[in-house]
């Protein structure tokens, strides 16, 4: 692993399973003490944390940066929404911070942390959370990740995942304003084993690129090329 971020480390959080499982320290009903967080926003008062009318709830969700890096984006979405909505933080997390989501309204969702690279660092699809409950994500150093280099003739704007035993992908994990542009490289932590890949040109109407089976182990890279 390297020691440089944009040389090629990625940070993630330790234990949430990809489309299934659990956050650190238990599933969706473990109760975690609620320490101080240096930016810790206030309730939802009737809508998810991005936007939207549903009913206010008293979960609350702990982000610990245990890694060396600073984080700089997190995205907490309903998974029924097309998009995802704004970050939730509007100032860096440097190592050592914590931050808290407070007052989350029950219902599905979909998470993911960005560092101040833009790279997708962790993610979870589907996180089923209860009207009180309570989780803390332990963000820390992965051991599998993928390096995304677009060798294509077309700035990638849309990147769909999913493991290769499941048929549904993944949203798009790229937010609006995202992209891979040509000839530049992009870093997304995954867990070990076989993926499926769909990318996406802009501008609509572009060509789709699919890949299925793609082994993930270490420091594995990904090459999209147009043929």
């Amino acid at each position: 692993m390297k020691k440089v971020l944009r040389a090629g480390t990625i940070i993630a959080i330790c234990a949430i399973l990809l489309f299934v499982g659990a956050a650190c320290g238990g599933g969706d009903s473990a109760a975690t003490d609620e320490p101080q967080a240096p930016a810790q926003p206030g309730g939802s008062g009737g809508q998810d944390p991005g936007g939207g009318q549903v009913p206010a709830g008293n979960a609350n969700i702990l982000f610990q940066n245990s890694s060396e890096f600073s984080l700089c984006e997190i995205y907490m979405t309903l998974s029924t929404r097309p998009e995802w909505n704004q970050s939730l933080v509007t100032q860096e997390l440097q190592p050592g911070d914590e931050f808290t989501i407070t007052e989350i309204p029950p219902g599905t969702y979909d998470i993911k942390v960005l560092d101040c690279d833009g790279y997708i660092i962790a993610w979870k699809i589907g996180e089923k959370v209860e009207t009180d409950s309570k989780f803390t994500y332990n963000i820390g150093t992965p051991v599998d990740y993928l390096e995304i280099k677009n060798s294509s003739s077309k700035a990638i704007c849309s990147l769909y995942v999913r493991p290769g035993n499941m048929s549904q992908y993944s949203r798009n994990m790229l937010n609006k304003q995202q992209r891979i542009p040509v000839g530049e490289t992009f870093f997304f932590v995954l867990e070990r084993g076989e993926w499926d890949f769909k990318f996406e040109a802009c501008g609509g109407g572009g060509k789709v690129i699919e890949i299925e089976n793609y082994p993930i182990q270490g420091e594995t890279t990904l090459t999209i090329t147009d043929n």
